[in-house]
């Protein structure tokens, strides 16, 4: 099997149980600040929460 070189990543999609326990991980844990929430356009009982990795990008 190849491998592949990783430079770094864009963005990833993680499915959580609650916005709460999303932001605990995120935020709480790994230091990331909650910037905002945005409705799923394909379910709106379903949100995406964006936070920052500290490189300028969301």
């Amino acid at each position: 099997m190849k491998k592949i070189q990783v430079q770094g990543l864009h963005h990833i999609t993680i499915v959580g149980s609650t916005k709460q326990s999303a932001v605990d991980f995120w935020q709480g844990l790994l230091g990331m600040p909650f910037i905002f929430e945005q409705p799923n356009l394909g379910n709106p009982e379903e949100n995406h929460l964006y936070f920052d990795p500290g490189d300028g990008r969301l």
